[in-house]
């Protein structure tokens, strides 16, 4: 798949985050699979950053929540922590 209107060798193509594969990217995949596979849940698996971006992506888009059949996070790369207030 190609970019819809940068090109690879464009520094801007390459100004992205992870926090924009979570946010973006995440769902945009999971509703190309179900675009595929109507009616079907899906089983998401992440290991490292997938898992990060599996994470980002789920709690920015909890609509998501209702697709996803199941969620296995192999060593995700973040730390959670309790909110102190």
């Amino acid at each position: 798949l190609n970019h819809a209107s940068l090109s690879p060798w464009s520094s801007t193509f390459w100004d992205f985050s992870v926090r924009d594969h979570g946010y973006s990217d995440f769902p945009a995949m999971i509703d190309l699979v179900k675009s595929r596979h109507p009616g079907k849940k899906i089983a998401v698996v992440g290991q490292s950053q997938g898992a990060l971006v599996a994470m980002l992506g789920l709690s920015k888009h909890t609509r998501l929540n209702k697709q996803i059949s199941s969620v296995l996070l192999l060593s995700p790369a973040l730390v959670l922590r309790q909110p102190t207030n």
